[in-house]
């Protein structure tokens, strides 16, 4: 936890001084929370439609994948605007051990599910992820209005 301490003090050097912080339980609930949490936000900041689509899209993605991949009890999730631009974070523990894990194999064309991060990289401006201990931080950003100012 001390990790992810310096974790929350970085983001606002990382993505600006306004960021929210939620948590929510491992669960099904979680997405859909997630998803709330997110939407209401970027709607308050007057982001338009597309950006609170995207960030409803993206919020479920990561979170979801939070909740399948790791045995963090909550998951931790932020959003943060800055200079016309909107952040997306979900942060976890580590990743919970699999039997089954193949490490950095796609998924094949019919699977119905493995493709979280690629969707969540297609349909943001930039994303990418922080290590800190053994937790990470998957993050995704979005102009809020039109073009990023």
């Amino acid at each position: 936890m001390i990790a992810f301490a310096g974790l929350r003090t970085a983001l606002p050097v990382l993505f600006g001084s306004h960021v929210v912080w939620g948590g929510f339980p491992r669960s099904k609930e979680c997405p859909r929370q997630s998803r709330k949490f997110v939407v209401s936000l970027l709607s308050v900041w007057g982001a338009e439609s597309e950006a609170c689509d995207w960030g409803a899209l993206v919020i479920t993605e990561l979170a979801t994948n939070a909740c399948v991949h790791t045995r963090t009890r909550v998951i931790r999730v932020a959003a943060a605007r800055f200079r016309g631009v909107g952040y997306i974070a979900v942060a976890d523990d580590g990743p919970a051990p699999q039997a089954d894990a193949w490490p950095g194999v796609p998924a094949p064309d019919d699977a119905v599910s493995g493709r979280g991060l690629e969707l969540v990289s297609a349909f943001s401006a930039s994303s990418g992820r922080f290590r800190f201990g053994s937790g990470s931080l998957f993050w995704a950003s979005h102009p809020l209005r039109g073009q990023a100012t």
